[in-house]
């Protein structure tokens, strides 16, 4: 069914009309144990039980009209008619903007086009630029505080900046982002990548930069909890709820949030009843951390302001908030349009747990190319190649789909990116080949570590190549040593130097070997790198053993 342009300018326009009204909720009322009953029909009931148990109370403030940017508007207005789903429930002719302003509750898609309104929302601008203040809470004792800076950078689909796809874009990415430690001082060096692609298939590409003996920073806030909902589309069955009113921590006039309540883990600053979305997600890996959740998302700002987590008995475990601001008291933002991330909290209820995370600063549309890793993403490169300072006691850690370890022969020979050393351990692997330009894998006793820097670029010396891929096939048929090859996403280098050593080890050659090789490494993108790819299918047929 074709849409017209008043129908998208008006799903972009949800209070032309008028704003949300109650009678019992007018500005400056507080809701709270003594009253909970006139919040009954505008908050989850999950918020409810803790407002009546007297966690929180809530001062009514009038709704506003935050109106995206103009140019993302523009962007839906011209474009959002000739988005489609296909077969797949993949996005079709989508360019920029918002694909699907308008929802549906009959039709049975409209959870997955909500999904892909998710994925991509406008964050602000299409740069953006953080400033966190991480602190995790025991009850109310403080754990740890943290201070941390964030920047990312959106390379396609842009609808602000100019060009609207920043070119060339040879990892295929829809946006990179980098966050850094600035305190305390034990910490300061820390940094995690993302690399998240246009397909959104594609895992993210993730490595943190950390003190050898930290390999995670407590938290309640999961990965995918980032403004709402940060994972895939593809990982989660979505089902559509309607439309509702909520009262939420929307509009917060201050330049930063504010937190009370029991242990001072619940927002603190006046919230507006606004039109929500309701969408339901069910995780297809049921391993997960959420089997279940249930988002509200802002009907104007197109950003989760709730997300409430069930955990894998069906239990209500979590509550997670997102605050946004008014623009006109951000010190950082002056003229913005569109959501102001504030931050957000979350709160574990079966760990007596939360954690919060207010933005302090915040910036958006602004060059954000100066930051190494940024700049390593729009070079094509890891972030392991990039020039920054290296410290004594870190190292980079693969997480995600970079720390996978793909079994190329059964039993014997691995191939990963940035490796996690306590899985090497386990696996009882003896020789790790390093392909990175830095000394990412430490050796421990009985092992052997090799180090050969290869540029993910032009072809490394082949006669070299050729002589390690010759000792180590050697080493498979001979001995029954387990053998790692790596590099830093597990993509060329490594594919490039195993090839070579299975055109010796089995006798695979050409287009075979490549699908042999794209077969073991389940289903992830190899060889991006055409050189790469072209030296493999060239090579011709050697009999296993030789």
């Amino acid at each position: 069914m074709s849409i017209s342009s008043q129908q998208i300018f008006d799903a972009l326009s949800p209070y032309r009309e008028g704003f949300p009204l109650h009678p019992d909720l007018t500005p400056g009322v507080i809701v709270s144990a003594s009253n909970w009953q006139v919040a009954e029909e505008v908050l989850p009931e999950e918020l409810l039980a803790r407002v009546r148990a007297g966690d929180l109370t809530i001062t009514v403030a009038p709704t506003q009209d935050f109106p995206l940017h103009e140019n993302y508007r523009a962007a839906t207005l011209r474009y959002a008619a000739d988005v489609r789903l296909d077969a797949h429930g993949n996005l079709e002719n989508y360019t920029a903007g918002l694909p699907f302003p308008l929802l549906d509750p009959a039709d049975p898609y409209a959870g997955l086009k909500l999904a892909w309104n998710l994925r991509l929302r406008s964050l602000g601008g299409d740069t953006e630029e953080l400033h966190v203040v991480w602190t995790t809470l025991q009850g109310a004792r403080v754990e740890q505080s943290l201070e941390m800076h964030m920047w990312r950078l959106r390379l396609a689909h842009r609808a602000i900046l100019k060009p609207a796809e920043v070119l060339p874009n040879t990892l295929g990415l829809y946006h990179a982002t980098v966050s850094q430690i600035l305190s305390p001082a034990r910490l300061h060096g820390w940094q995690s990548i993302t690399y998240r692609y246009d397909d959104d298939r594609q895992p993210d590409d993730s490595w943190v930069y950390a003190p050898r003996r930290v390999t995670a920073l407590g938290s309640d806030y999961h990965g995918e909890d980032g403004y709402g909902y940060n994972g895939s589309v593809h990982a989660q069955t979505w089902r559509y709820l309607g439309e509702t009113v909520i009262l939420a921590p929307v509009g917060i006039p201050r330049g930063a949030p504010s937190f009370g309540g029991r242990n001072g883990w619940y927002p603190a600053d006046p919230y507006q009843l606004r039109r929500a979305h309701v969408l339901e997600a069910v995780s297809k890996d049921p391993g997960h951390h959420y089997t279940r959740r249930i988002l509200y998302i802002d009907a104007q700002l197109w950003m989760p302001f709730y997300t409430l987590g069930y955990n894998r008995q069906g239990e209500f475990f979590k509550l997670v908030f997102h605050l946004f601001g008014d623009p006109a008291y951000s010190p950082w933002c002056p003229g913005q349009q569109g959501p102001i991330n504030l931050g957000a909290c979350a709160i574990n209820y079966t760990r007596d747990h939360a954690t919060l995370l207010p933005n302090v600063e915040q910036r958006f549309n602004h060059e954000v190319t100066g930051q190494p890793f940024i700049r390593a993403a729009l070079e094509g490169k890891e972030p392991g190649e990039a020039a920054y300072q290296e410290r004594d006691g870190f190292a980079w850690i693969g997480i995600g789909r970079t720390a996978r370890l793909s079994e190329i022969v059964l039993g014997r020979l691995y191939q990963s990116g940035l490796p996690d050393e306590r899985v090497l351990k386990e696996k009882g692997i003896a020789i790790v080949v390093n392909l990175t330009g830095g000394n990412h894998t430490a050796p421990w006793p009985g092992a052997l570590s090799i180090a050969w820097p290869v540029a993910d670029g032009e072809l490394p010396d082949v006669e070299v190549l050729q002589s390690l891929s010759s000792w180590l096939a050697d080493l498979l048929r001979t001995t029954d040593k387990k053998i790692l090859v790596h590099c830093v996403a597990s993509v060329n280098r490594s594919s490039l130097l195993i090839g070579c050593i299975l055109q010796r080890f089995l006798g695979l050659s050409g287009e075979e070997l490549i699908r042999y090789l794209e077969e073991k490494s389940g289903g992830y993108a190899i060889l991006t790198n055409r050189k790469f790819r072209e030296y493999l299918s060239s090579l011709g047929k050697i009999p296993a053993g030789d």
